[in-house]
């Protein structure tokens, strides 16, 4: 149960493109496997067979199923991010990246606004220029799994190239769909899952408060080594005064005391 008050996808991400037939009912049967580039699947779940599949990202499912849990008074929706490739078995959607869009405003329906869809297209730019929107996703807290009147209408509208798809959760049930194109018709389908990437992060980057300390560390140690410097050049300052006083004063009255004066000053 969804509605929407605003424009689809811009064109330059929903314009027809391999896979799309102009002025023919969106059909994934229809997807022309070698206009797509070959990619093989490392699956976390599920069994490929023949034919369109959609694979999820591990990480983009547990993202949609944290958005959806925020809020289970209102439905939530937001937007579905990939590419389309072939292996062995056929072509494939991977979802690989999802953007949240807004919270109902009322209890049933979900809305894409314009801001909606302007937040959608800022993110697409700056975080995936190279993917593409391949569908869309909203919740439906605890009234099942299914695509209402509304949500075909959205389907066939904004969606309706025959690799997009739409996914329905119930964050309060824990159940799941999604719904590809069939003979024109959005029909739920089993999906696969892919795990998400191995964290990239650098083994030898310092965070920020430990950077700070070792600073801080460093700081300490360069004010005390100064310190102590100093402190070596004053003491040798007044060893050497000393010295120089020693060697060029007079030398003690009578004849004794010129003599050991002498010595003291030749080194003898």
């Amino acid at each position: 149960m969804s509605d929407t008050t605003s424009e689809p996808p811009s064109t330059e991400t929903n314009s027809p493109t391999p896979g799309a037939s102009a002025g023919s009912l969106p059909d994934v049967s229809g997807i022309s496997v070698d206009e797509w580039p070959a990619r093989e699947l490392t699956l976390h779940s599920g069994t490929r067979s023949d034919g369109f599949q959609v694979v999820y990202r591990r990480d983009v499912l547990d993202s949609i199923h944290s958005h959806g849990q925020s809020n289970t008074k209102v439905e939530v929706c937001g937007v579905l991010v990939g590419r389309v490739y072939r292996d062995s078995a056929g072509t494939y959607l991977l979802v690989d990246a999802c953007i949240a869009g807004e919270a109902a405003s009322h209890a049933a329906n979900v809305t894409f606004t314009g801001a909606t869809w302007s937040k959608i297209h800022d993110e697409m730019d700056r975080l995936y220029p190279e993917e593409r929107i391949v569908g869309w996703y909203h919740t439906h807290p605890a009234f099942g799994i299914f695509l209402s009147e509304m949500d075909v209408f959205i389907q066939a509208n904004f969606f309706n190239l025959p690799w997009q798809v739409a996914m329905v959760y119930d964050p309060i049930g824990g159940d799941e769909g999604t719904f590809v194109w069939r003979n024109g018709m959005p029909t739920r389908e089993p999906v696969l899952c892919e795990p998400a990437p191995p964290a990239t992060e650098e083994p030898t980057s310092l965070k920020a408060d430990e950077f700070a300390a070792l600073e801080d560390r460093l700081s300490v140690f360069d004010r005390v080594f100064v310190v102590m410097l100093m402190l070596f050049v004053a003491i040798l300052l007044v060893l050497l005064i000393i010295y120089e006083l020693r060697s060029t004063a007079p030398p003690p009255p009578g004849p004794v005391g010129w003599l050991q004066w002498s010595a003291t000053a030749h080194g003898t």
